[in-house]
């Protein structure tokens, strides 16, 4: 079993439906082999901690680009098992609940910030644009893939011991278009994010 195992409290109330992230999660596990599901509580999850593993820098992502399109190819050819409903595009349910709850925070603010905000971005604009949008978009039922929809620079990381590319961090992962992951991976190489991980010199 694991030496050391990561314990995650969940946030984002409201956001993410935890139980079927859970269910989700345990399954892709065993297709990606790691990190491993260890179980779950009532607020949270515990998994295998990934020893030696470290988020890269720009440099290492573009050094790691090779390991990094395979990684996310193998993510994409999940496939998951008859009792395991991922329900439609996760990329459309994702947004349509961040305008939801983005909006919902705003009217309970009156302070000159969220004042700004209501002012810059109408409500009904953004809604009518996601449509628009949307309507563009291929159908849900067509060139899916099992994605992962947050690909963050924070959630690649590396063995240092063996160059290994493994993708973290699940939470949004449902059926979405391959592009959006691609995307979202180049954008990391552009700029990656400002999180950072405990480096292999600092894992216990």
């Amino acid at each position: 079993g694991a030496s050391s195992v990561l314990v995650r409290v969940f946030g984002a109330e409201g956001l993410i439906d935890r139980e079927k992230e859970t269910r989700t999660f345990a399954a892709v596990s065993k297709h990606l082999g790691k990190p491993a599901f260890l179980g779950r509580f009532d607020n949270g999850r515990v998994e295998e901690f990934l020893e030696n593993h470290a988020t890269l820098g720009l440099p290492g992502l573009r050094a790691h680009a090779k390991g990094i399109a395979g990684a996310l190819r193998f993510l994409h050819d999940f496939e998951a098992p008859p009792n395991l409903d991922l329900g439609g595009c996760g990329l459309w349910t994702t947004l349509e609940a961040w305008r939801t709850t983005a909006f919902a925070g705003l009217t309970k603010r009156d302070d000159a910030a969220a004042a700004a905000v209501r002012n810059e971005f109408s409500e009904k604009r953004v809604s009518e644009t996601l449509d628009a949008l949307r309507k563009k978009a291929p159908p849900d039922d067509q060139n899916m893939v099992f994605a992962h929809n947050d690909l963050l620079a924070a959630n690649i990381l590396v063995d240092a011991e063996s160059g290994t590319v493994r993708i973290v961090d699940l939470e949004y992962g449902a059926p979405s278009y391959a592009a959006f992951d691609v995307a979202a991976r180049a954008g990391a190489t552009a700029a990656p994010s400002r999180r950072r991980r405990r480096g292999p010199e600092r894992t216990p």
